[in-house]
């Protein structure tokens, strides 16, 4: 059954920085260490003085998770990014024109590293998407921020028109821009792997128990990590383009 975040763009985008900001606040730099996120002031009595208890940063939600990483690149703040990366294997953002064309790595975030991504090295390679070439970073943040609006829960059919598709796709006319994302959980990545072969070490081993934030242009990995759900791949989807239709 499919449950909607009923709120207007906009509502929704300044849900997505307030989040950010609550999750990122300390920018310690350290991925390793919970993020501390600020206590409110209000106690079970209504005192506006009297303040809760916030939760761990191992107990926030995927959407949350997804939404701090959006608003620390937006702020281009590379310490706020690296408290909400895969403490084990960093964030590796890849391209791809579709299934069977492989995956193309346009950047990847060390443990630890504090770089603003204004100032990351942009590598663009043949065949990377378009708009990364004149967005970087800022385009991702975007793309994260729409993931987050009007997400669908465990979708009934995850390869629906409304996430998008290639025109002509369906017998539709138009781009196919996505109209809504999807979280799905319980995911692996195998899709990262079809051309690993035993003399080329994957830059991350393959993962399963994967929450995926995404429709066809940009999805989110996320992963259960020992200080909580971390984002550990972005893939930027650039099929469209590639495809015989357009």
């Amino acid at each position: 059954m499919r449950a909607r975040l009923h709120t207007s763009r906009s509502r929704r985008f300044g849900v997505v920085l307030a989040v950010g900001a609550l999750v990122c606040g300390c920018g310690s730099g350290r991925p390793s260490e919970p993020v501390a996120a600020p206590a409110a002031r209000v106690d079970a009595g209504g005192s506006p003085d009297a303040p809760a208890v916030a939760p761990p940063a191992a107990q926030l939600t995927e959407p949350a998770v997804a939404a701090a990483l959006a608003d620390a690149i937006a702020r281009d703040d590379g310490r706020a990014m690296a408290d909400v990366i895969d403490p084990d294997y960093g964030l590796t953002l890849y391209s791809t024109q579709g299934i069977g064309s492989g995956h193309t790595v346009l950047d990847v975030i060390a443990v630890g590293e504090t770089t603003a991504p204004s100032r990351r090295p942009r590598r663009v390679p043949l065949g990377a998407p378009r708009a990364w070439a004149s967005t970087g970073w800022r385009g991702v943040a975007a793309g994260i921020a729409f993931d987050l609006d009007g997400l669908v829960v465990e979708p009934n059919d995850p390869s629906s028109p409304s996430f998008g598709f290639c025109r002509g796709q369906y017998g539709l006319p138009g781009d196919g821009a996505p109209i809504s994302s999807y979280l799905r959980r319980e995911r692996d990545d195998r899709d990262l792997h079809m051309f690993d072969t035993p003399d080329r070490a994957p830059l991350v081993p393959p993962l399963t128990g994967l929450t995926v934030i995404g429709n066809s242009r940009l999805r989110v990995s996320l992963r259960r990590s020992a200080v909580g759900w971390r984002a550990v791949h972005i893939v930027l989807d650039d099929r469209c383009r590639g495809s015989p239709d357009n």
